[in-house]
């Protein structure tokens, strides 16, 4: 079993912190593994029931958690964003922490951004460093999601040619970039590259020039277990734009960010873990959903201990 600190990842190297809503919106229908779910339905709880009960409480919860399909978890947010920051650094941290063994969480690391475009319009005329831009559009980049991301099978052809104009300045964009060359890093294992955007969440203010970029990005990758200038030269290279490009494309149309999908269905408290509509009661109840027994956490937030 792993520390309770060392799976947060709250052990610190040269100062850096190795892991450590703003709105409603429509709730967008995402695929479920409906086959997987029923076939561990029906198979597997009554084994799994009689197995654990001869095993210790943690070998107990690894064999309920064969029962089900796990549960899927889509985050969409960017790095300048101080509610997507609020919610890595806890509900989210938290639920990765606690219960890892349930969910399969992918982080799409573009957010509010947009690429101007001639279709949508869009100025990075007097485009700050590393403040909010007043030049931002609600309107063009909710245009740009339609016929960019995720929403459109064939994108205009200039999605991505254009300046990248993000909605808290250019540092915004920077370091959501390093998030994206963190996931292509470790294998898009969120486990491991969750500590390097939790990290550099917590240091995010510190960006405020090209060299302190270079001594945050680079202090959480030697503290997250990645090679600092693989990360770097990825983050400031061709690489970092192609995947800042990829994520771009898989963003869906959203409201605003933290957009959480739990199983497809949106989050709507993205500030509260254990909340009624916080992310570990919806994360227990679709793994209930799925056929999966109730893990000591999920007895917890059911009230049932």
């Amino acid at each position: 079993a792993v520390p309770a600190l060392a799976a947060l990842g709250l052990l610190t190297v040269g100062g850096f912190s190795s892991l450590g809503s703003d709105s409603k919106g429509a709730r967008l229908a995402r695929a479920m593994p409906t086959a997987a779910a029923e076939l561990a339905a029906a198979l597997a709880p009554a084994s799994a029931s009689a197995t654990a009960s001869a095993l210790p409480a943690e070998a107990a919860v690894a064999v309920a958690a064969v029962a089900g399909a796990k549960v899927q978890i889509d985050v969409y947010g960017m790095a300048g964003c101080p509610f997507t920051r609020a919610f890595v650094e806890g509900p989210l941290s938290e639920t990765i922490d606690v219960a890892s063994e349930l969910i399969d969480m992918r982080l799409h690391a573009f957010g509010n951004s947009y690429h101007a475009t001639e279709q949508c319009g869009g100025s990075a005329k007097d485009y700050p460093f590393d403040s909010y831009f007043k030049g931002y559009n609600l309107t063009v980049r909710e245009c740009w999601d339609g016929i960019c991301g995720a929403a459109t099978v064939e994108p205009a052809e200039d999605c991505f040619s254009g300046p990248l104009i993000c909605q808290h300045g250019a540092t915004d964009g920077m370091v959501t970039t390093a998030w994206a060359c963190a996931k292509e890093m470790t294998g898009e294992v969120a486990t491991e590259y969750m500590r390097f955007v939790r990290c550099t969440s917590l240091h995010f203010l510190e960006v405020t020039s090209e060299s302190t970029y270079d001594s945050v990005m680079g202090g959480c990758a030697k503290a997250s277990g990645l090679d600092a200038s693989q990360l770097l030269n990825c983050a400031r290279g061709s690489q970092g734009k192609r995947l800042q490009d990829a994520e771009g494309r898989a963003t869906v149309p959203h409201p605003a960010v933290p957009f959480v999908l739990v199983d497809g269905k949106e989050l709507q408290d993205t500030h509260c873990v254990a909340c009624g509509d916080g992310i570990m009661q919806k994360v227990c109840e679709a793994w209930r959903a799925h056929g999966g027994q109730d893990t000591p956490t999920c007895q917890g937030i059911f009230g049932l201990i």
